[in-house]
């Protein structure tokens, strides 16, 4: 049982869902077996407690069935009615929560009964609680669908030679195959990015861009956002498309439900990090703006959870943006959201970053050499500012050590993609001529403060040009 579905969806449920699962079983119309409550109450009792041994089957048997001889098909037989009666109650509660569904399905259910008072009132219901929403996204468009083609269903049953809304039926279901259909070449474009491997056909795509330039729908924001972030990831190298996106971004994002800002606010930020891995500085003052106002509407917490990778993201970007008073306040109000496994060491690590950004090298040493996590890329970073407060402090003999150690980790490793690859091999190969350049040498140091600018990628050449000004 430990490893159970029902263990894994009750420890996943929320304190609410719990009671309202508890109140589910109570009633007769749901469960009439008072095992499948007793055994709810002990699991949900235990829930809490550090030890799995709670969870074993013949110990639950004893609480549920004291005084009896463990059955192992009885009990089988109780964790599955319970377990039914859990899924029931949270897809009850699921399609509850969407006021627009629930009034929908009363529509089509008086419609077959040709309840013609009660049809009408639950479709007004329904269509005043979609606008009043104030979302617009692509379920809106989709329940729109939904609510024009059961009024069509009404209409046309009612009887013959009447206008109907066909036009209105077929241009909602245009709408959101478009915008789901656009949401889903973006996620496609970011990932073919990330994975080179991938082989996705293309093939409706430019058809539906010129759908949008022809028909002119990029005045509604839930296509023209992934239109241009589309346009945006497949031209990289063009900011006007980014340029468009970002400014629906700021106007429009409200119009999304917290979940799908997310989604569009990592489109946007993942181009910029994209084009500050080129070294383009630029995108980082854009993707911290992104991230400032992200945070202000809580759209990067999911289930109260914030990703380390979009904690780093944001602190990076802050960063190179020098915005210390903000990232000491994102620090303290974030650090909670963590996942608890990951939290101490993504908390020390970036408290390094920035100590070693204000200038105190000896407290940002001091937790970089206690630092130990299981995050190779991390690690990674973690030397590379120990490997730059040794050059600064002029500790030679353990730079040199370490960029050795640096370079013979990166070639052993296959923990990079091939351009964060090249970025280190970059770095670490201009670390090595920094160390042996003669500073009394005009001739040496003008070439190499070429060869800083002339290097691609490299993400590290304000921090190597700074120590060729020191010479």
């Amino acid at each position: 049982m430990i490893k159970s579905t029902l263990i894994e969806i009750l420890k996943s449920s929320s304190k609410k869902e719990l009671r309202d699962i508890r109140r589910w079983l109570e009633s007769p119309a749901h469960n009439f077996r008072e095992d499948v409550r007793l055994l709810f109450d002990y699991i949900t009792g235990k829930l809490d407690a550090a030890d799995d041994h709670f969870f074993e089957k013949e110990v639950a048997w004893h609480a549920v069935f004291p005084g009896e001889s463990f059955d192992d098909d009885r009990m089988r037989q109780v964790m599955y009615f319970l377990l039914k009666s859990v899924e029931s109650c949270l897809a009850w509660l699921e399609h509850s929560s969407d006021e627009v569904s629930v009034r929908l399905s009363l529509a089509s259910l008086y419609r077959g009964r040709q309840l013609d008072k009660p049809f009408r009132s639950a479709m007004e219901s329904a269509k005043k609680s979609l606008e009043s929403s104030g979302l617009r996204d692509s379920n809106y468009f989709l329940e729109k669908f939904y609510l024009e083609q059961e009024q069509y269903f009404q209409m046309a049953g009612a009887k013959r030679g009447v206008d109907l809304n066909l036009n209105q039926v077929a241009e909602d279901l245009d709408l959101a195959y478009l915008t789901n259909k656009l949401r889903l070449a973006c996620r496609m474009k970011s990932h073919e990015a990330v994975f080179k491997n991938a082989n996705y056909d293309w093939a409706f795509i430019p058809p539906l861009l010129g759908l949008v330039d022809d028909k002119s729908l990029l005045h509604i924001p839930a296509i023209a956002v992934y239109y241009f972030g589309y346009k945006a990831l497949d031209d990289r190298s063009n900011p006007t498309h980014f340029d468009a996106l970002e400014k629906i971004i700021f106007s429009s994002v409200d119009l999304f439900p917290v979940g799908e800002q997310r989604e569009i606010y990592l489109l946007a930020i993942n181009y910029c990090i994209g084009r500050m891995n080129t070294g383009n500085r630029e995108f980082a003052r854009r993707a911290f703006e992104l991230f400032r106002r992200g945070f202000e509407n809580n759209a990067f917490l999911e289930n109260g959870i914030l990703s380390r990778f979009t904690f780093a993201n944001a602190f990076a970007a802050a960063l190179l943006c020098k915005e210390f008073d903000w990232i000491e306040k994102f620090i303290e109000k974030h650090e909670n959201h963590l996942e608890e496994k990951h939290r101490h060491s993504v908390v020390q690590f970036h408290q390094a970053r920035l100590l070693f950004e204000k200038g105190d090298f000896d407290k940002a040493q001091r937790l970089l050499l206690q630092f130990d996590y299981d995050d190779l890329l991390l690690n990674f970073v973690a030397k590379t500012m120990l490997l730059k407060i040794y050059y600064q402090s002029e500790s030679l003999n353990a730079f040199e050590s370490l960029l050795e150690s640096m370079r013979t980790y990166l070639q052993r490793k296959d923990f990079l993609d091939a351009n964060r690859k090249a970025v280190y091999k970059n770095f670490l190969s201009l670390c090595r001529k920094l160390m042996h350049l003669n500073p009394f040498s005009k001739v040496q140091v003008e070439k190499f403060r070429e060869q800083v600018q002339n290097t691609n990628p490299l993400t590290e050449r304000e921090w190597l040009l700074k120590q060729v000004e020191k010479k």
